[in-house]
């Protein structure tokens, strides 16, 4: 009896010691992270709100990210070794550079996004609603240009193209 009771006290204090030791651990890797802060502006020095920040740890590809805010400020806490920071903005190019945190002091950075060129990409695609004959409004197979009126053709293809939902649509 006396022997269980030691050997419950000696795992409970395994246990806590255990506990501490994970506890030291996670606030000494906190203590050891630095804070990277800095603004993403444009070209005119005005802040770039939404650009995403990427900061990779090289060789291990483990890194964070976060967005800047209204102000184009930005706050990502590294722990200590050589990152690639990746800046992504829509209407911007895409901005790299390679960033040292070996030494312990706070690094503040201005990162400038260059305006990217405009590539606007405008795809047509042709569809032909035209008919060649038609057979409703004379009863027979009657070449259009045949008919002496004006007569306007909404085909299947361009009810649904059009999303037309009712007569009313068509007519329209």
């Amino acid at each position: 009896m006396l022997f269980a009771q030691i050997k419950s006290n000696l795992v409970r204090l395994l246990s806590l010691i255990l506990a501490v030791a994970t506890l030291v651990g996670q606030v000494r890797a906190q203590d050891t992270k630095q804070p990277l802060t800095g603004v993403v502006v444009d070209p005119a020095r005005a802040p770039i709100a939404g650009a995403k920040i990427n900061a990779a740890l090289v060789g291990r590809g483990l890194g964070s990210s976060t967005l800047s805010d209204q102000a184009g400020q930005f706050s990502l806490a590294l722990e200590p070794g050589t990152y690639t920071l990746t800046i992504v903005a829509d209407g911007f190019e895409q901005t790299s550079r390679s960033l040292d945190l070996t030494t312990a002091a706070r690094t503040s950075l201005l990162v400038v996004m260059e305006i990217a060129p405009l590539q606007n990409t405008i795809s047509v695609v042709a569809t032909d609603y035209q008919t060649v004959s038609l057979n409703s409004a004379t009863k027979t197979s009657t070449l259009l240009r045949d008919i002496p009126q004006s007569i306007s053709v909404v085909t299947r293809e361009q009810i649904r193209d059009q999303l037309f939902s009712s007569v009313r649509d068509v007519v329209r």
